[in-house]
């Protein structure tokens, strides 16, 4: 996960517990989370490095549209990422409030 971008990580956790989404419902997904725009290159491109280093595999669901889904290598990774994270909470205290 070192080489992973926060965008890049972002993606995986979209992918995570999803049933393998378009690309336009991971851009639809992200766009909620950051409140504005991703555009298109940016996800793809990023999608792309993604799926070259064997975290993402991209399926086709008809002649214009791909669907992705994690690899176990993905997958790992970001639970992993996730339960690195989750040990730096402290569980016992009220969560954040989001701004």
């Amino acid at each position: 996960m070192k080489e992973i971008t926060g965008f890049r990580r972002d993606i995986l956790y979209t992918l995570l517990g999803t049933d393998e989404p378009s690309g336009a419902e991971i851009n639809e997904m992200l766009e909620d989370h950051y409140s504005g725009t991703v555009y298109h290159g940016r996800l793809y491109d990023n999608l792309d490095t993604l799926i070259e280093r064997d975290f993402v595999v991209k399926s086709q669901i008809d002649g214009r549209t791909n669907s992705y889904k994690l690899t176990d290598k993905g997958e790992r990774a970001i639970l992993d990422h996730h339960n690195w994270q989750a040990g730096f909470v402290d569980e016992s205290e009220p969560p954040l409030a989001a701004d």
